[in-house]
């Protein structure tokens, strides 16, 4: 009999969180700005412009803006809840410097009739980004 509860209670957990993870996709999807872009004491903003970018509820990228190649870092993502915050596991990454846990928070920062601009930031031990965009109503 407790197994059968286990089961139960192991189904509802797993599709309550792929449905959080998809919930916070619909915020995530789509291109960024960044702003600011700090690994350890380097700022790596400081040779350009970057975009994020959430095409997938797993997978992001990351692109330079002015590389002609068109070369993007690509990386699998998990949003993950840890004690009352959210967090952002970042892995597999092609640039292994961005491996890791973020704290991770999205906010409103400014709002118009029609549209506001929703800032992301990123933070971890070693590395801090920021990116925003516009977002409609």
């Amino acid at each position: 009999m407790k197994t059968k509860y286990l089961y139960i209670f192991s189904i509802f957990f797993l599709t309550s969180c792929s449905v959080k993870n998809k919930k916070h996709f619909e915020y995530l999807k789509g291109e960024w700005q960044v702003i600011e872009f700090y690994h350890k004491k380097e700022n790596i903003g400081d040779d350009g412009q970057y975009l994020i970018g959430f095409e997938k509820d797993d997978h992001l990228w990351l692109t330079k803006l002015e590389d002609a190649n068109n070369n993007f870092i690509s990386s699998d993502y998990e949003i993950v809840r840890k004690r009352d915050s959210l967090m952002i596991e970042i892995r597999n990454c092609e640039d292994a410097r961005f491996d890791g846990y973020y704290d991770f928070y999205i906010d409103t920062i400014q709002e118009f009739k029609t549209q506001h601009i929703i800032q992301l930031t990123f933070d971890s031990e070693n590395t801090y980004i920021k990116a925003q965009r516009l977002k409609n109503k």
